[in-house]
């Protein structure tokens, strides 16, 4: 079978699955509300650290089950330390079938608020400093400059570290660059950054838009991202030249992401990434998602390709737990079928 019709069944599978057993889908955070990432994240961007109002308005609110949310809710504490400073963490830990344990993260985030619109954002990660940058906004929030060490914005920013999407462009999560951010809100709610960095030596300019919003009850989401890297010695070192257009729609119950991406001068390298998403109840969802790599389109053979289900379960606010299984469709574990069971907590 070749890609397409794979793609296609595998969407066709899912929708008979949600719709056979009347459960609805969440899109992701941003088009579900209809609103950019910065609501809920302290990046103009999003990625990393919550603010308050994403700690509890949205992640209190709708990540948990309802029934223990009403249990711990006498018991909750704000994120903030002082009038000028507030924390979060980020903590994920796989168990593989092999039986064994495998730390992915362990992020303690720091926010300190030096002046009204003018804060220092810290982010220490197992081994060393993450993030560690200075972000100004103007004119009520709607443009600012981010100076320091940060994570490039890029795509969908899909938390799978495996996703092809994020592997084939190297945006592995110790990728950190030391730069000037600069962007804004125009045309009534797009988001557009300019990005600019010099590891190692190696130039890198990038642009990265998208706008989220809806027409009526359906949401939306629409971007691109544009990487442009300066060649040294025939190569381009950890950062290649890479491009992105990514989006997805929701409606009632149900919800679709995708990107897709190219690597290299030529485009040499395709990706593509797509999932449904959908809640059960509030504190457990059923996601479906599809990843493909072609290292030479101008090949016949050699593409990579896995399916994984998953359901993401949150028996109490600010803990996850992931059981998931991914099946590989093409690529040198051809049929293999692998399990995993995540821990997540995050604040």
């Amino acid at each position: 079978m070749t890609s397409k019709p794979r793609i296609f069944a595998f969407f066709l599978f899912s929708f008979l699955i949600l719709t056979s057993i009347s459960i609805y889908s969440i899109p992701r955070l941003s088009l579900e509300h209809a609103t950019p990432c910065v609501t809920c994240h302290v990046s103009p961007n999003g990625g990393g650290m919550r603010n308050e109002f994403g700690n509890f308005a949205v992640s209190y609110n709708e990540l948990c089950l309802q029934s223990t949310k009403k249990l711990v809710e006498p018991y909750r504490l704000k994120p903030r330390i002082s009038d000028n400073l507030t924390y979060g963490i980020d903590y994920r830990m796989l168990y593989l079938e092999q039986g064994r344990f495998f730390r992915m993260q362990t992020d303690l985030y720091l926010n300190v608020e030096l002046l009204k619109n003018i804060s220092y954002n810290l982010t220490f990660g197992q081994t060393y400093v993450k993030d560690s940058y200075l972000l100004l906004r103007f004119k009520d929030e709607h443009y600012w400059i981010k100076a320091g060490r940060f994570f490039p914005a890029y795509g969908l920013r899909d938390p799978d570290h495996n996703a092809y999407v994020r592997t084939v462009p190297l945006l592995g999560p110790e990728l950190n660059v030391d730069g000037l951010s600069v962007g804004g809100n125009f045309f009534g709610g797009s988001n557009i950054t300019l990005e600019f960095y010099e590891p190692e030596g190696q130039r890198v300019a990038a642009l990265h838009s998208f706008r989220a919003g809806a027409f009526g009850s359906v949401g939306f989401l629409t971007g691109l991202s544009w990487r442009q890297s300066e060649e040294i010695d025939g190569g381009y070192l950890g950062f290649p030249i890479s491009k992105s257009l990514f989006g997805g729609l929701s409606y009632d119950r149900f919800t679709l992401l995708g990107e897709v991406g190219s690597v290299g001068k030529g485009n040499e390298q395709r990706t593509l990434y797509a999932q449904m998403a959908s809640r059960i109840i509030y504190g457990l969802y059923f996601i479906s998602e599809y990843n493909f790599h072609d290292p030479d389109w101008s090949a016949k053979t050699g593409s990579n390709e896995f399916w994984r289900f998953s359901f993401e379960f949150f028996p109490i606010p600010f803990v996850e737990l992931r059981p998931a299984i991914t099946y590989i469709g093409e690529g040198p574990r051809k049929d293999q079928v692998d399990f995993f069971v995540q821990l997540h907590v995050s604040y």
